[in-house]
């Protein structure tokens, strides 16, 4: 524990600094009994004699505790300072404590007071510290060791001296046990100041709550002055750190000095130039009295608050070769006193240590010379062989280090770190199944860990692929036995993907003088890297038949389609004897009046047909095994259905009722005419087949028509009378018509259904629109012509109704519109004295208008349908 000299305390508060099983309290089982140790409180209070709080050399001292045991048994105990065992006592003061010991305290310095108590079975330790500081005598013989003409003892008015000194050059100087008194501390203001009223003094000057002394951490100043009692206490608090009381009057006899202040300059060297910056540690040098300045070697220091003398650190920088060769420089400190007019050099006051801590911020350079990739590819590598860097490093103040790795970009994987560099200069890193896109990072630190980092460009890393078969290395082969040793891959038949060399191994020849069975045969092909692929293929060696066999043609079996339909073929059970390959050639015999149906696919084993008319196909397949061919096989299609789709040659369809007319190329030209007797149509539009839906004259039936036969087949009735009919890609189709609410007022509507007439919804238009023909237009827009008043070209919403005027159209009567893919709309102009078929653009401009002279004018409903 650490004590103030000079705090007046009539009782010290100590807390133990151990101890054995104190504290500790358990519940005693019944059987057997436990005996628990006493235990030592942890508050312990030591009482000095003299009561100021401070225990003296000799001075008597009461250390309190309070002990308790669990089961009250008698206790006793001792305490050892310093050797000395002294025994325990029961406590009767008022104070709340239980036991005490009477001690004397050593001479100066730190002790630990070992306290043992026991119930005479158990027993609890601790310790507690206490600091001994120096009565009037140690001063006085300490003071003495230091000043040769020191005398001990006298008095002045009244006030017992520790001592005088009567050295010529420090008359009568005294040393008083109590504190100076205001008028005594006046009279020290002057170097010939008093300790007393008369008596004349070399005095520093102190204040009633200062020692008067310069006692920095680590050594000791004695300059001339008054020392009272207390003062002298104060002396031996500081002096406890460095003087044991061993050697305590031979460190005062020794008069060593104290460093008063351990400056640091530091020089950090950065790319701007050297920043210097500067430090220090320690209170300087006290100063007391008329000092009149302190010189530290050359070097004056700075008064700093009128009481303190320190060296101004930046000022060392003035004389850098001040320094020895460890950049260490130590500075002997002594002040200059005015006594009777006269400038006195003191002793040596203390010393100055500084240093020059050298920093270096500066980065070290280098660079990644080269990356060398030993098997590049496509602007990188691949990943065999090795990479090879060339780096430079360097510092301007010291030795570097580097590590060199390479790295992932995306991060993936772990940095590879390169090896040491060889004798060229070079680091090596070998590759070995890494793919992606990689750089190298340089990381070069030097000797003041400043790091700088280079990274390379970026490169990519391809995996290198094995060699390849091509597909004409089969997987089976059949091999007619004894035909001699064939060769079952070439190197023609294998390609690397980087073009590497490679080699064959295994069986790349068979010999067909072995057994007939199946052999498996394994080809292996390695790239120069080591890379391979092997190939596995089976050989079935077979009887060798006589050259002459034919092959056998089958062209599978009849069958029957629907009209419009697409047909696959099948000739892949034809076969030959002798195994070997087959060529096709398939014909098509015949087909139906008016039918442009062709073959696709005519030298492979499964060609396609398109049929278009309804009737009988016959095709027939020969097959040809590089020798011989085979005798024809032949199968009958039979299609039906009576409607067919738009011939090809037709771009346009104009009907008068019960008359179809169909017309090509931009003159309109006709190109048939056929009359029915049954199919009266009015508008009409194409499915994406090419087969023409339309509606019945009287508008309440659906019907598909062909109008080269032309014949017409229903498919539905539909609920009202209907006016315009689109289809729509979604496969169903959309009308117009008058419908009637229940109130009996009439709304126009747009009726959506599908190919049997079966209504899936109905969307209500304004009913001031009356609309006959309608279209949809490529990009999906569905176009009509609204009919009263002005013929209007329109534009409606399917989704809403919504009816928008786009322009006026120069037409007296119509019943339908088409849209061409080209986004022209085509319509019939339906008056008495021309025949006009008329097309305009989508936003009502006129394009050309044709006479079509083998029209009816008054023959009713006329219906337009073209191609899309």
């Amino acid at each position: 524990m650490h004590f103030k000299a000079g705090l007046m305390l009539s009782t010290l508060l100590l807390t133990a600094c151990g101890g054995g099983g104190g504290g500790s309290t358990s519940t005693p089982t019944p059987t057997p009994p436990v005996n628990q140790a006493p235990n030592i409180d942890a508050t312990i209070v030591v009482n000095d004699s003299s009561g100021d709080g401070i225990i003296k050399h000799e001075e008597e001292f009461t250390v309190l505790l309070k002990i308790t045991d669990p089961e009250n048994n008698n206790i006793s105990g001792s305490m050892t300072l310093d050797g000395i065992q002294t025994p325990i006592t029961s406590y009767s003061g008022s104070e709340d404590f239980t036991h005490q010991a009477v001690l004397q305290g050593p001479e100066l310095g730190e002790y630990t007071i070992n306290i043992s108590a026991t119930d005479g079975t158990n027993t609890d330790t601790t310790n507690t510290a206490v600091e001994i500081f120096p009565n009037s005598d140690d001063v006085s013989d300490l003071i003495g060791a230091e000043k040769t003409d020191y005398t001990k003892g006298g008095s002045f008015e009244g006030e017992d001296l520790l001592g005088v000194s009567l050295n010529s050059q420090n008359s009568n100087i005294g040393y008083v046990e109590t504190e100076l008194s205001d008028v005594f501390l006046e009279q020290n203001g002057a170097p010939s100041g008093e300790c007393g009223a008369r008596v004349p003094h070399k005095i520093v000057r102190v204040s009633s709550t200062s020692s008067g002394i310069t006692i920095p951490e680590d050594g000791l100043v004695f300059p001339l002055e008054c020392v009272t009692n207390v003062q002298s206490a104060k002396i031996m608090e500081k002096a406890k750190s460095i003087v044991k009381k061993s050697n305590a009057t031979d460190v005062f006899r020794k008069g060593e000095s104290y460093v008063a202040q351990t400056i640091t300059l530091t020089v950090d060297t950065t790319e701007d130039g050297e920043v210097v910056s500067t430090n220090y540690t320690g209170s300087g040098i006290g100063l007391e009295g008329n000092i009149q300045n302190v010189f530290c070697g050359s070097y004056e220091l700075d008064i700093m608050n009128g009481d303190t003398a320190l060296l101004n650190a930046e000022r060392l920088l003035e004389n850098p070769t001040a320094f020895d060769a460890n950049d260490e420089l130590a500075l002997n400190c002594r002040s200059s006193v005015l006594f009777n007019g006269l400038a006195e050099t003191s002793d040596l006051l203390g010393e100055v240590h500084a240093k020059i801590e050298r920093l270096d911020s500066l980065a070290p350079t280098g660079a990644i010379d080269t990356v060398v990739f030993s098997v590049p590819f496509n602007d990188g590598a691949l990943d065999v062989g090795n990479v090879c860097v060339v780096t430079t490093a360097m510092d301007e103040t010291g030795d570097v280090s580097e590590v060199v790795s390479l790295v992932s970009s995306d991060g993936l994987s772990e940095p590879v770190i390169f090896p040491e560099k060889n004798s060229n200069g070079e680091s090596c890193l070998a590759l070995d199944r890494i793919e992606g896109d990689f750089h190298v990072e340089q990381l070069i630190t030097d000797e003041s860990d400043n790091q700088r980092t280079n990274m390379s460009a970026t490169f990519p890393v391809f995996l290198n692929q094995a060699p390849v078969f091509s597909a004409e290395v089969p997987e089976t082969l059949i091999v007619k036995q004894n035909t001699g040793t064939i060769t079952l891959v070439t190197e023609a038949q294998v390609s690397d993907p980087e073009t590497h060399t490679f080699e064959l191994s295994g069986d790349t020849l068979f010999d067909t003088t072995q057994p007939v069975g199946n052999y498996s045969s394994g080809v292996t092909a390695t790239d120069q890297y080591g890379a391979l692929t092997t190939k596995e293929i089976l050989v079935s060696l077979v009887d060798n038949f006589a050259p002459v066999a034919s092959p056998i043609a089958d062209a599978g079996q009849n069958m029957a389609a629907d009209n419009g339909s697409t047909i696959t073929l099948d000739g892949s059970n034809s076969s030959d004897p002798d195994g070997d390959t087959l060529s096709y050639a398939w014909t098509l015999e015949s087909k139906p009046t008016g039918s442009r149906s062709v073959l696709t696919g005519l030298t492979t084993s499964q060609p396609s047909l398109r049929v278009d008319r309804q009737g009988s196909y016959e095709v027939s397949l020969v097959v040809n095994d590089g020798k011989l061919s085979s005798e024809p096989s032949s199968i009958i299609i039979d299609v039906i259905g009576v409607i067919n789709p738009l011939s090809d040659n037709v771009d346009v369809v104009v009907t008068n009722v019960n008359t179809a007319y169909g017309f090509s190329g931009v003159s309109y030209d006709a190109v048939l005419q056929s009359s029915s007797s049954s199919c009266g149509m009015s508008s009409m539009d194409l499915d994406e087949n090419g087969i023409v839906w339309a509606l019945r004259s009287t508008g309440q039936s659906l019907l598909t028509f062909d109008p080269e036969q032309p014949d017409c087949e229903a498919k539905g009735n539909l609920p009202e009378r209907m006016f315009g009919l689109a289809y729509d890609t979604d496969g169903t189709l959309w009308g117009t018509t008058n419908l009637k609410s229940e109130e009996g007022q009439t709304f126009n509507t747009l009726v959506n259904f599908n190919k049997s007439g079966e209504v899936i919804r109905e969307v209500r238009m304004d009913n001031r629109q009356v609309v006959y023909g309608i279209d949809f237009a490529p990009d999906g827009e569905l176009y009509g012509i609204k009919i009263l008043g002005n013929k209007e070209l329109v534009r409606i919403n399917s989704a809403t109704g919504e009816v928008t005027k786009i322009a006026d159209l120069p037409v007296e009567q119509l019943y339908d519109i088409d849209i061409s893919g080209d986004n022209i709309l085509r319509l019939y102009d339906q008056n008495a004295r021309l025949k006009e078929l008329k097309e305009f653009d989508l936003d009502g401009s006129p394009r050309q208008t044709i006479i079509l002279d083998a029209l009816c004018t008054s023959c009713g409903f006329v219906g337009v349908v073209g191609r899309e």
